[in-house]
């Protein structure tokens, strides 16, 4: 557990229970599925597989720092694992493939970072066996480099590239980190070959697609050229009405606005998003993508309508924007490298396109509602450790001005301090009293060790108004918010109920991290007594889809920073901070307070 974590909330645990510290929950969850220490772990799968151990660091490294992921990365199949082992629908499959080999099951490698490391190796030792003419394995380091090539199994140059040479530059320069799970993994700087492929380590290679390349034909000055081909994705030229794309065509800012920008996290490393991104089969994709050492990509161009937000408004009036890294282990992977490449893009996008400088603007995809009730959850990226309030001020040193917001003394902030550790969350908790109690504290909808859940907290640099505020009746030294909350109270049921109501709950705040008396309060009325409908895009409702995501009473009152028109039937819409999401209500039903 990390010691500035515990510094940070004090040293009682009653605290950090009631908190949901990530360090707590996200031991407990890895302890379970970690029975053997990852250096013996390593150690014991480079043994049995005859492939070098600082190989299975640097790829557990580049691929996860070592955190035990399940799931798929953005746009992706399944990868499971500190080594990514990915399920996908093809058979043999590789996660299926390595199970038969080592006579274990696919859940077994899924759930056990031993057996995983297993898998990763079985598969490299595979790899390299398959491109040896002699059917024997490399004596060097870097004769490895094709079997990591085809361990990840890209099909375009740039990419491949990409993924190989970054595995070879941890070999390089070696590293020292804590792993999720509280371990030190270290590897001393080895003699490796940081170049691109070439023909003779990896066949296929003069077959395959550049992918990306550095020509200046971006909208980013110095970004890496991977604009997706038309042909292929553009939702409009690519045939048959299902066939899968992932863009459509406009002119914006002249068809459409843009007012924000959606900042995401990948679920992987680059070349793992741009891999799945230039799929033909892909569904998904960003605008940019920012490496962990800076590197901005350019996927799609600022004019065109990515899909990239789960929310088709957002997608139409925004542009997203990729990190390397995972929500839940942030702290390793947003690097200020990454923090300093964002802010000078999203500044440049912010003075192009005239995008207000605010939380509420430039957005997380945590933060993007679902525009239908049926889709409830959204997205949860980039998570608990995106450091809002210095990436805001980076943004403001690019010569990006603060709004001027309206004076309400009942609205408040929450804030990070400006020099918070990078492994302190920036969620903030709700309780039903203002008393710090974790029986007291609001149930999260899914698992209670989900640190990425957002159902019950709100996020750094959003505003909210309160009613009321008091001490925690426990003595901790934390500030207590009356507030409105969108909520689904029957969300942990099987048969859940995903609308949400709003309700009175309590914020919980530590003394010195929010700031108070700036923003917009609006006051909801009902025309007919019956609660106002929230709604999770500013689009009228029709027959066929239901954007009501939520109610709120007569009379409950909410942050609002901007409006935005809206047609006919309902002509302007106000955007509220209602749960830890965005949502939407018509004007009809707004009162500004100031």
């Amino acid at each position: 557990m990390h010691k500035k974590r515990l510094l940070f909330y004090g040293t009682l645990l009653l605290v950090l229970l009631a908190l949901a510290s990530v360090g707590v929950f996200q031991l407990i969850t890895y302890t379970i599925r970690q029975l053997t220490p990852l250096e013996t772990a390593l150690e014991q799968a480079a043994n049995e597989s005859h492939v070098p151990l600082a190989l299975l660091k640097a790829v557990a490294y580049s691929e996860t720092r070592f955190d035990m992921r399940t799931g798929g990365y953005t746009g992706g199949p399944g990868a499971y694992g500190i080594m990514n082992v990915v399920q996908s629908k093809k058979l043999p499959d590789p996660m299926s493939r390595a199970a038969k080999e080592l006579g274990v099951t696919p859940l077994q490698i899924k759930t056990d970072a031993a057996t995983n490391i297993r898998a990763g190796a079985v598969l490299l030792k595979d790899n390299a066996l398959q491109l040896s003419p002699t059917k024997t394995l490399p004596t060097s380091l870097d004769g490895w480099r094709g079997a990591v090539a085809l361990y990840f199994g890209a099909r375009y140059r740039y990419v491949l590239n990409l993924y190989v040479t970054t595995i070879y530059k941890a070999l390089h320069n070696g590293f020292k980190i804590q792993a999720p799970s509280g371990e030190t993994i270290e590897l001393a700087a080895q003699p490796a070959n940081t170049q691109p492929l070439t023909e003779n380590e990896l066949p296929t290679l003069a077959k395959m697609h550049a992918g990306c390349t550095l020509d200046n034909k971006v909208d980013f000055p110095g970004a890496v050229d991977c604009i997706l081909n038309p042909d292929e994705h553009d939702c409009v030229k690519v045939p048959g009405t299902n066939a899968p794309c992932n863009y459509l065509p406009a002119e914006r800012p002249k068809d459409l606005d843009i007012t924000q920008v959606v900042i995401h996290d990948i679920e992987g490393n680059v070349a793992r998003a741009l891999s799945a991104f230039l799929d033909t089969k892909s569904t998904a994709a960003a605008h940019y993508i920012v490496g962990s050492d800076g590197t901005v990509y350019q996927t799609i161009h600022d004019h065109d309508v990515a899909f990239h937000a789960a929310n088709l408004w957002y997608n139409q009036h925004s542009i997203g924007i990729e990190h390397e890294g995972y929500a839940t282990s942030g702290y390793i992977w947003y690097s200020s490298a990454t923090y300093r490449a964002s802010a000078q893009l999203t500044a440049y996008l912010a003075q192009k396109y005239h995008i207000q400088l605010d939380h509420d603007h430039i957005v997380a995809h945590g933060t993007v509602q679902s525009p239908t009730l049926d889709s409830i959850p959204n997205h949860v990226d980039p998570g608990q450790y995106w450091q809002w309030d210095y990436y805001l001020n980076l943004i403001h040193q690019q010569g990006v001005a603060y709004p001027q917001r309206p004076v309400d003394k009942n609205i408040l902030t929450v804030h990070l301090a400006a020099d918070a550790p990078s492994d302190i969350s920036n969620f903030f908790y709700l309780y039903n009293s203002p008393k710090i109690d974790s029986r007291n504290l609001i149930p999260q909808a899914g698992n209670s060790n989900d640190t990425t859940d957002e159902t019950n907290s709100v996020e750094a640099a959003t505003s909210y108004y309160y009613l009321d505020k008091k001490p925690d009746e426990n003595g901790f030294g934390i500030m207590m918010y009356h507030i409105w909350y969108g909520e689904s109270l029957n969300a942990r049921n099987k048969s859940a109920d995903q609308f949400m109501h709003a309700r009175l709950a309590w914020l919980a705040v530590p003394v010195g991290a929010a700031s108070e008396g700036k923003g917009m309060a609006v006051k909801l009325h009902s025309a007919d007594g019956k609660p106002i409908p929230i709604s999770g895009s500013p689009k009228t409702n029709t027959k066929t889809l239901d954007y009501h995501i939520g109610d709120a009473p007569d009379g409950a009152i909410f942050a609002s920073a901007y409006s935005v028109p809206g047609d006919k039937t309902v002509p302007q819409w106000y955007e509220i901070n209602y749960n830890h999401r965005q949502a939407w209500v018509p004007v009809s039903a707004v009162e500004i307070l100031n």
